[in-house]
């Protein structure tokens, strides 16, 4: 818990630096030119910039032992940036990347065994390239713009000393399926949402492959270049 509290600020940055910055250096924009509606400008090619805050939780264990214990990742706030190359097509091509601070807990499996009382930090790093295609909606709703997300990357995790050699330091496929939308509020501000399941293959301690799943639930503000 204190290691969410001590990040909470870097997502307070990422929001302020995508958010702040580009709405200082826009001109002043008549009401008629506050918002763009789709359905009278039509599929654009164009660039979405995103820093967002989240909510990881992963639904497996990193590892699992009957006779002893087993290990998971702590559900804990994230903190990433996203980049998405629109084109007029409604498909697009874009980066993901956040960070994940947490800790690992320990799953006692047989209580007449004795168990590690903390195995410390974990940090959790996912960079995925994306695929995107996005809807779009004509009438009151034209600044809805819900998206469907495919991509595939790596995940790294940093682990404390203590927890060696149970869970060490590793780097591993990812693939990131997902959906969400944005919300066009101005005329190059939007509010992102979105869910996306990261899944992993990894080798575990008993050198068996392993799938890891992890659901990210995010919001984040963004600054559309046209």
């Amino acid at each position: 818990m204190k290691r969410i509290e001590r990040a909470l600020p870097v997502g307070v940055l990422i929001l302020s630096c995508v958010s702040v910055a580009p709405v200082a250096a826009q001109e002043t924009i008549t009401p008629r030119q506050e918002r763009i509606p789709l359905e009278r400008e039509g599929p654009q090619s164009v660039f979405d910039l995103v820093g967002f805050v989240g909510w990881m939780a992963p639904l497996n264990d990193i590892t699992d032992d009957p006779a002893s214990f087993g290990t998971a990742i702590n559900p804990s706030a994230s903190f990433g940036v996203e980049g998405t190359r629109w084109f007029g097509s409604g498909f697009g091509i874009g980066f993901l990347g956040f960070w994940t601070p947490s800790e690992l807990d320990v799953i006692q499996r047989n209580v007449s065994v004795e168990v590690p009382d903390d195995l410390g930090d974990v940090d959790y790093f996912s960079a995925v390239v994306t695929g995107l295609y996005r809807l779009f909606v004509t009438g009151p709703a034209s600044t809805v713009q819900p998206y469907f997300l495919l991509g595939a990357g790596v995940r790294h995790l940093s682990v404390s000393e203590e927890a060696a050699p149970i869970v060490e330091d590793a780097t591993d496929p990812q693939l990131a399926v997902g959906l969400g939308t944005f919300v066009q509020v101005g005329s190059s501000i939007t509010v992102r949402f979105g869910v996306q399941d990261f899944l992993s293959v990894f080798e575990g301690p008993d050198s068996d492959s392993r799938l890891q799943n992890d659901i990210l639930v995010s919001i984040g503000v963004g600054y559309r270049f046209f």
